[in-house]
């Protein structure tokens, strides 16, 4: 029984306010919620046209470079942010940590790989490249800190040179053209079949607050699925507040009526006294106004995003990877994830675009991992000829971009499922790609009305399928980009570091019948000739990457195509960028998958010797053969009694019991449920916690009875042998009719946090609580 990381939760949260406003220019009630429309808007020549009017100018003025613009403040200084962890090394536990040493299948073979843009390619330069891309019908473009380049998909080979970011806005006057200022982002929108740029504009001058090239995002959206035709652009305006680091994602349900580009960015106010964060605010930008081409489109921006003193810095919206739409009404979700709470934070964004006042932004739910996840990383170490101190910047704390969504066709019986990935501690403080594997509810809200209480969720709501922490061996694992194809497989691309790697590019990914919790062995997409040295001599070139971008082929929904930094020589920020595309050969073809809409971890009492959970079996591309139940791996005189244990047509599940759990007695065993078919297997791994007999009383051994003690004393007690957790309670009166403070506690101490009256009798008591439910009640002590 753990419910240490939902009390926290419980605990802490405070509901968002989501007031609506009125449909005009900016506006705000209640400091959460702001709708106004875009500043101006037009459709430009062709892309060919703008290329020639952005090379002329440059012909006319070659010194003229716009320098990227952007801020990367230090966590730690960030007001009401998340906590900070300390980076001190630890022997770290990671219990979902991949220890063996490559013995698992192996990942798909590369299929393309060929360099991007390079930083002498591109004339605005910038530290870190802020790499991405995407892949259309015919076309990969790359779109880094301040410059794009357009690929032949079938031969990798430039199809244009590499121009400048602003490019798009040529022409369209105001912020747009007047900066190019980085931080950008390239989607093709599949279902739409149009190519979406965008990128900021930079910070107000702190001297002239009134700067009109301020605080701006800027949109492009093609015309056609032509990436050299013409495109519909629209400036939206963020002032006082600096939009940095925005980041993107294509949603819309199956009515059409959540459409949007939602986003997240990073607001800081920059004045002559200095810059400070403000917030992460989430925005949905109106899709599909741009799409069409309207005279305007309106933004919702919610700006009260954080909860009970904490940021959301480093979250995400979703990117809805599959022309396959969620089902009519969900909306967008915003995912993070959490160390301080071992879990990860999900809210979804409700927009209304026919009463843009009743769009909502949900309080954060948490889903617990189940096992504590560690961000303290150490900065990723590089070989010679690197100096001393020129480690790379770990980026732990964000949720790495994209975090990608897909839906499937609605005979299958599949929810929508969301892949993210950050970095973590995989030991040592060696960094690794940790990735998770969600399972999204259907309906209008993912948390209705919020999540605001310590209870688990329900079954069939939102829950983890599979995770893990990618990290074979010593090597540094970081800066990683995650998506999932049409039939289940999961990509991942990252890059790899050490004292004897040069920064290089792999990847690995994963089918869902593969072992529980696990990645393939990995395959390399470049690998590095060189490491990052210093900028200077009063500095280090640190920063790497920001993010990468792993998307799926629209062709085939199952080529996964990487973009990512890695250095072919040595240099002072002389990066480059590889691209490299790979595919499950038996992507797309009928398949099935197996997993449980119960928690797999099972929380059971020897006492109650049946707990209950079932196996879901889903068909992909018209898969329906019988298939077989049997369960592995179980201990000595544990058995699992199956409702029924062959399933004849798909998707269809079915229950099973525990029995036998009094023979096991007080411990943890794992045992696996496989699936047979005829050509193809699948299974679903469970996870038991066994509580033998109901726990004694504690024992208490501090403060004394009838004591005297301080206003926030720690109190304590002796371990009960069978105790998951202690709950505490503090009352100040005998009869504990008026509880001042309770808490749920894994260890055998406590500290008050309210500060009590001073020289008033408080009264406290600890029960011992496991599976089998809570224990006796110790003897009540008394403290003045």
């Amino acid at each position: 029984m753990k419910h240490s990381q939902l009390t926290k939760l419980g605990m802490a949260i405070t509901a968002l306010v989501c007031a609506g406003v009125a449909n005009a220019a900016i506006e705000e009630r209640s400091g959460s919620m702001k709708v106004y429309e875009s500043l101006r808007a037009d459709t430009s020549p062709p892309l060919t046209e703008l290329i020639r009017i952005v090379q002329e100018r440059r012909a006319q003025n070659p010194d003229d470079v716009k320098p990227a613009n952007h801020v990367y403040p230090n966590i730690t200084e960030l007001p009401n942010g998340p906590v900070v962890m300390d980076r001190t090394l630890i022997e770290g536990d990671a219990p979902l940590r991949q220890t063996q040493q490559f013995g698992n299948p192996q990942a798909p073979a590369v299929e393309q790989s060929f360099d991007g843009i390079g930083q002498n390619d591109a004339p605005g330069g910038g530290l870190p490249p802020d790499t991405n891309g995407d892949i259309g019908p015919d076309h990969y473009i790359m779109y880094i800190n301040t410059d794009w380049q357009i690929y032949d998909k079938d031969t990798g080979q430039p199809t244009t040179p590499v121009m400048e970011g602003d490019t798009f806005w040529a022409g369209f006057g105001g912020a747009c053209e007047a900066r190019n200022a980085g931080d950008p982002i390239v989607i093709y929108d599949k279902i739409a079949d149009r190519w979406m740029f965008s990128q900021f504009t930079g910070t107000n001058d702190p001297d002239n607050p009134s700067d009109v090239n301020g605080n701006r995002q800027c949109f492009a959206v093609s015309t056609t699925s032509d990436p050299m035709g013409p495109y519909h652009r629209y400036e939206f305006d963020f002032t006082p507040d600096f939009n940095d680091y925005p980041h993107l994602g294509v949603w819309t349900d199956a009515s059409g009526a959540r459409s949007g580009y939602y986003l997240v960015t990073h607001d800081f106010l920059i004045t002559q006294q200095g810059t400070s964060f403000q917030q992460a605010s989430f925005s949905v930008v109106e899709r599909d106004a741009m799409i069409n081409g309207a005279a305007t489109a309106r933004i919702v921006r919610f700006t009260n995003t954080g909860f009970s003193g904490a940021s959301s810095f480093g979250a995400l919206s979703a990117h809805l990877e599959s022309t396959e739409l969620p089902p009519a009404g969900m909306c967008a979700p915003f995912v993070h994830n959490r160390a301080d709470l071992d879990g990860y934070l999900l809210w979804d964004l409700c927009v209304d675009w026919n009463n843009t006042a009743n769009s909502t932004l949900s309080s954060p739910s948490l889903i617990s991992a189940g096992v504590d996840i560690d961000n303290n990383v150490s900065r990723v170490p590089q070989p010679d000829p690197a100096p001393d101190g020129s480690e790379l910047d770990e980026f732990s704390g964000n949720t790495m971009y994209r975090a990608s969504a897909r839906a499937y066709p609605p005979a299958s019986g599949l929810p929508v499922e969301l892949v993210l990935n950050h970095v973590t501690n995989a030991g040592d403080g060696v960094g690794g790609v940790r990735w998770v594997h969600l399972a999204l509810p259907d309906g209008d809200e993912l948390f209705a009305g919020g999540f605001e209480t310590s209870e688990p969720l329900p079954a069939g709501q939102e829950r983890i399928l599979n995770q893990g922490v990618y990290s074979p061996d010593d090597d540094f694992r970081w800066m990683a980009s995650i998506s999932l194809d049409q039939s289940g497989n999961l990509g991942v691309g990252y890059s790899v570091a050490s004292d004897s790697t040069f920064p290089s590019v792999r990847y690995t990914g994963r089918k869902p019948g593969d072992a529980p919790n696990t990645m393939r062995d990995e395959q390399s997409c470049v690998i590095g000739g060189g490491v990052q040295e210093f900028v200077d001599d009063t500095g280090r070139a640190s920063r790497w990457g920001d993010y990468a971008s792993m998307s799926i082929d629209p062709e085939d929904q199952c080529t996964f195509w990487l973009a990512s930094e890695y250095y072919a020589v040595t240099g002072v920020a002389s990066w480059d960028n590889r691209i490299c595309s790979f595919r499950f050969d038996d992507c797309g073809d009928p398949s099935f998958i197996a997993r449980s809409n119960f928690d797999t971890d099972i929380q059971a009492c020897a006492l109650n010797t049946s707990p209950r959970s079932n196996v879901e079996l889903f068909s992909l591309g018209g898969f329906n053969e019988t298939i077989n139940l049997v369960a592995g791996g179980l201990p000595a005189g544990v058995s699992v009694n199956f409702d029924s244990s062959s399933i004849n047509s798909l998707p269809g599940s079915t229950g099973f019991s525990l029995e036998g759990l009094a023979a096991f007695g007080d411990g943890d065993f794992s045992f696996v449920v496989n699936a047979n078919g005829t050509t193809q297997n699948s299974s679903v791994a469970f996870n038991v916690n066994v509580s033998a007999a109901i726990p004694g009383a504690p024992v208490l051994t501090g403060p004394a009875d009838n004591s005297e003690a301080s206003v926030r004393p720690t109190l304590t007690w002796n371990a009960v042998i069978g105790a998951q957790e202690y709950r505490v309670e503090v009352a100040s009166d005998a009869a504990f009719n008026n509880i001042v403070e309770e808490a749920l506690v894994e260890g055998t101490s406590f500290t008050v946090s309210n500060t009590l009256a001073e020289g008033a009798r408080f009264y406290w008591r600890v029960t011992a609580m496991n599976n089998c439910g809570p224990g006796a009640v110790s003897a009540e002590n008394d403290f003045i």
